[in-house]
């Protein structure tokens, strides 16, 4: 019996252990187990959206909570040591006031004036370093010493304060000032409250189930995207211990990633990626596509790339192109479980924050990880193939990934490098499975002339395409109005979103099944679906109508070749596809 397999995922579990230990700083707290609930009541009559106006002030302020409202009061629940933070963006009721100050220059209270429900508006200037405020208020008879100008309790700037109804205030010309200035434009604009009374404070009891599943469901995520990739390799699929293998290899590469990056974000200020992004400025984009690409896509493409090359690579299962793509999905998927365990099981496990990773990270890891596993496959046929331009070209897909999430209004184009994603997998998927396993030295007899037949119909697999990004973008949106509501994990958004997620698996298998496929025949002998039989190993074959036609318009047929290796079944096809194909067949086929 071979104990190797065991023996290295025994080595990899141990490995997955301590990556997840320095993922959570040592101290491995799992989300929800750590809560207290903090309630509020209004001091004077609430507006009905207060609830609403609390999520938003904690969203702005990036403190994740649960928020709900029951008999007139507010219930926040948050991570006991976020408690005093939610409470001090609570306190505050919004905008900014202006204060004398003491002989240090510390604001003296109360408050001289208020802009709490006086803002307009809220404005970067000087490019992003300063913000200017409009309010709706006139200071008639400003004072003429300078005035410390304070948002939720921070003193932003001491400046004279001039007549017109507007405040500029700088944050300085540091790089890190377009953060600070983004992010105050952020508090600001959130939603004024009302005056909230804290009157009680109390623990909540661990909720460790959903702590649990939030370690575990990146993994499971992960493990269903591979069971997806895989199904496309079916004429020869790769062994399970080996995928597992990697996949685990994969997720260890995250702390070699992580390390990597750590290095760099501190070597200079200039290869932060969130700091180079400006606060989000689009006029930075271009720069921050450029340090996006080097430290971040460079880095965690470098290091999934390795988790495929040092082993699954030179295993003598590696020995068909299409294995480049599986090995490559399966590394980053590992990757994407252990970056996901940060924010599922060590945040908060919010809808939003489910569904957003789940069918948006997700899959740009598994496609970013096919361009260069396709590269690797590749080698096998061409060995001169370069798998540095490809593991650049999935950097820079990253890069821009990751740059169009952190600019302002270039959100959306996430959405169109998915669907160019998806179209570059499936076009490279294709192209791997015109050639079948590759015989021992990574060589394949040369061919003079390769003819291809396309089979199946590439509207029907575009129709599928397109449900299954329908399906995708309508569990997103559920999972975003959950969010807006409750962000808990809760019975009605599993139930909603199961009935969504059978869609999508139905969806996902059309989309298997329908995958068109071109049969490819010259002088070596003939490949389809990634299995290949030699002229020599065929007997004959036969053209029979397709009890199924999935992919195919009309009547639909499939060719089955006899060989001494077993029978090889090419298609469905069309009858005019599968008629070409036959009379090919019939001109290499030697009598027996």
């Amino acid at each position: 019996m071979n104990h190797a397999p065991y023996r290295w995922l025994l080595w990899l579990s141990t490995a997955w252990t301590l990556c997840l230990f320095c993922v959570g700083c040592g101290e491995l707290q799992l989300a929800q187990t750590h809560d207290v609930e903090l309630v509020y009541r209004a001091t004077a009559p609430a507006a009905k959206d207060t609830a609403a106006r609390v999520r938003a002030r904690l969203g702005a302020a990036r403190v994740p909570a649960d928020v709900r409202e029951k008999d007139g009061e507010i219930h926040v629940t948050v991570d006991h040591d976020l408690a005093e933070s939610a409470d001090t963006y609570l306190r505050w009721r919004g905008g900014v006031t202006l204060h004398r100050v003491d002989e240090v220059g510390r604001p003296l209270e109360p408050p001289l004036v208020d802009f709490a429900d006086r803002i307009a508006r809220v404005e970067a200037s000087r490019h992003g370093h300063d913000l200017t405020i409009f309010t709706t208020v006139t200071m008639r008879t400003p004072p003429k010493e300078p005035l410390a100008i304070v948002l939720a309790g921070k003193v932003l700037a001491t400046q004279r304060i001039e007549n017109a109804p507007s405040l500029t205030v700088s944050f300085g010309d540091d790089l890190d000032s377009y953060a600070r200035a983004d992010r105050a434009r952020m508090l600001i604009g959130s939603p004024s409250l009302p005056a909230l009374t804290q009157v009680a404070t109390q623990a909540v009891p661990p909720r460790w189930g959903i702590g649990i599943l939030g370690l575990l469901l990146p993994i499971l995520l992960s493990v269903g995207w591979l069971s997806f990739v895989r199904r496309f390799d079916r004429a020869r699929p790769e062994p399970g211990w080996l995928v597992g293998v990697t996949f685990a290899l994969g997720g260890v590469s995250a702390l070699l990633a992580g390390v990597v990056q750590y290095g760099l974000i501190h070597l200079s200020p200039y290869l932060h990626p969130t700091t180079m992004t400006f606060g989000g400025q689009l006029v930075a984009a271009p720069l921050a596509l450029l340090v996006f690409t080097v430290v971040v896509g460079l880095t965690e493409e470098g290091s999934k790339w390795l988790g495929v090359w040092s082993f699954a690579r030179h295993r003598r299962e590696f020995d068909e192109p299409v294995d480049g793509i599986v090995y490559g999905v399966a590394s980053s998927l590992g990757f994407a479980a252990v970056e996901n365990i940060r924010y599922f099981a060590l945040g908060r496990l919010a809808t939003g924050l489910v569904v957003l990773r789940t069918f948006t990270s997700l899959p740009a890891h598994m496609f970013f990880g096919a361009i260069w596993g396709y590269a690797l496959g590749r080698k096998l046929v061409a060995p001169r193939t370069s798998n540095l331009k490809f593991v650049l070209l999935a950097a820079l897909c990253h890069g821009a990934y990751d740059t169009f999430l952190s600019v302002h209004r270039l959100e959306y184009a996430t959405l169109l490098l998915h669907f160019a994603l998806t179209t570059l997998f499936v076009a490279l998927l294709r192209r791997a499975l015109r050639r079948g396993v590759v015989a021992p030295g990574g060589s394949v007899p040369e061919s003079s002339r390769r003819l291809s037949f396309a089979l199946g119909s590439s509207k029907i697999f575009a129709l599928w395409a397109i449900s299954l990004h329908l399906v995708a973008v309508a569990i997103v949106a559920l999972g975003l109005y959950f969010d807006a509501r409750s962000q808990s994990v809760n019975l009605a958004f599993l139930t909603a979103g199961t009935g969504l997620l059978v869609l999508f698996a139905v969806a996902a298998h059309g989309l298997v099944a329908t995958l068109p496929l071109e049969a490819v025949v010259d002088e070596n002998g003939v490949t389809f679906g990634g299995a290949s039989r030699s002229w020599d190993e065929i007997r004959s074959f036969d053209r029979y109508r397709a009890p199924v036609s999935l992919g195919v318009v009309g009547e639909a047929y499939e060719i089955v070749v006899h060989s001494s290796k077993g029978p090889l079944r090419i298609g469905p096809g069309s009858d005019d596809a599968t008629t070409t194909l036959a009379a090919c067949l019939s001109s290499f086929i030697r009598p027996q």
